[in-house]
């Protein structure tokens, strides 16, 4: 029994290294959606003050570089509170567009205007938003996740641009709370917990050298 109980504190200090990660990508994840939630507020004031006479709906493409959807589904939500209805994806032409460009021949920011096109045979739909989702990450030094956009709204019928956020940025701090249990992972952190141990030592030392018998 004695020898189980030596191995105790070893296993919880084992458990807790594989568990921390875990929390931390957690963490992470949720920072991202935050700042992809800033990002999509900020492009649908924008989108919001639009305003195009032929264009009644619009249907939304996936974002490039959206793996989750996250920004995708955001953005839908946030296309519901400008001044055109959006469409749904009910109509088998839209899936076969969608496989054409999924992620197909170099697109980048920017979808040719005969694919844009395409789109116009879709009943109802009137121009497209597409766009990408440039890159998210979490700085470090900076206790922060950051995601980057652009946005563009396209006429089908004439396949050209309308309207284009341009690069927006949108960012979520992480949480004390969060930043404070794992510390290690951030440098700034990291380095107010070194001064601030520096400084209770210094103290202690103090307070013992002031105590000692003259």
């Amino acid at each position: 029994m004695e020898n189980v109980k030596r191995f105790i504190p070893a296993l919880l200090a084992v458990a807790f290294i594989m568990l921390v990660p875990l929390a931390a990508r957690a963490d992470d994840a949720e920072a991202l959606q935050r700042a992809a939630d800033s990002a999509i507020a900020k492009i649908a004031d924008g989108l919001a003050k639009t305003k195009f006479a032929n264009v009644k709906t619009l249907a939304i493409v996936p974002l490039r570089g959206d793996t989750d959807g996250y920004a995708t589904s955001g953005l839908r939500s946030a296309a519901t509170k400008s001044s055109y209805a959006l469409f749904t994806r009910d109509d088998p032409t839209w899936d076969m567009l969608l496989g054409e460009i999924e992620w197909g021949v170099r697109r980048e920011d920017v979808m040719d205007p005969a694919t844009v096109q395409k789109f116009g045979k879709i009943a109802g739909v009137d121009a497209i938003l597409y766009g990408r989702v440039w890159g998210d990450r979490i700085n470090m030094w900076g206790l922060r996740a950051e995601t980057k956009l652009t946005v563009t709204l396209a006429d089908v019928e004439t396949g050209q641009e309308l309207w284009s956020s341009g690069p927006v940025t949108g960012a979520a701090y992480i949480h004390w709370s969060d930043a404070l249990v794992q510390f290690w992972r951030y440098p700034l952190v990291l380095l107010g917990v070194i001064v601030a141990l520096a400084v209770v030592i210094a103290i202690v030392r103090a307070i013992r050298h002031a105590m000692r018998p003259l």
